[in-house]
């Protein structure tokens, strides 16, 4: 919860963010607590719940961990010197991986020099290349994702720096099967395994 202006934290509390705020962390107003305490159980939950999602959101997550400077960049709180590398590569992959390309090019805008970014959503993006797939089924589209991505790391050279950002939905987004399995024995394979039950961790 973001703190209040006010001397005692606890006078006010915040309610959910907006969805067109640039930092999804940021808190648009405040709710003073003789208003909170009117609030019904049920109203006073509803803004926990939100509060708790606004929280753990991807694009939250991303804000907390990648800021910038005019000559630095800050990751989780390691500053890197812009002059240190030449190009700025920018990945993420997964369920919530438009959602972290936007947090991405809304922190490091014009920085970000090319990027891949994949997901299950359709959207925009101005930095970077955005590429659909499907989730949690392989397809067609989790190869040609996979090879998109493979491709344009390999434009990298060794005086590139890349941020990595990958969220769940990853391994069935991105594919590149080893020789001699076919995609359709790859999707039996996927497909009786998510019906049996297991954990993800042994289904990745």
């Amino acid at each position: 919860m973001s703190q209040s202006s006010s001397k005692n934290p606890t006078e006010a509390i915040w309610k959910p963010t907006s969805p067109k705020s640039k930092n999804p962390a940021t808190p648009v107003a405040k709710v003073g607590m003789r208003w909170y305490s009117k609030m019904s159980k049920r109203e006073r939950l509803t803004q926990l719940y939100y509060q708790a999602v606004t929280a753990v959101q991807a694009e939250s997550i991303i804000h907390q961990s990648i800021q910038c400077t005019e000559m630095e960049l800050i990751l989780c709180g390691k500053s890197i010197a812009f002059d240190d590398f030449q190009n700025l590569y920018c990945f993420t992959v997964g369920k919530a991986g438009l959602g972290m390309a936007q947090a991405c090019e809304a922190i490091l805008g014009d920085r970000i020099h090319n990027g891949v970014a994949i997901s299950h959503q359709e959207g925009e993006l101005h930095r970077m290349t955005h590429h659909t797939s499907t989730h949690p089924l392989l397809s067609e589209k989790s190869i040609e994702s996979g090879e998109k991505l493979i491709a344009m790391m390999e434009q990298m050279n060794d005086d590139d720096f890349f941020i990595f950002c990958l969220s769940g939905g990853a391994s069935a987004m991105i594919e590149k099967p080893i020789e001699g399995l076919s995609l359709e024995d790859f999707q039996k394979v996927s497909q009786a395994l998510l019906g049996s039950g297991i954990d993800i961790k042994a289904l990745n």
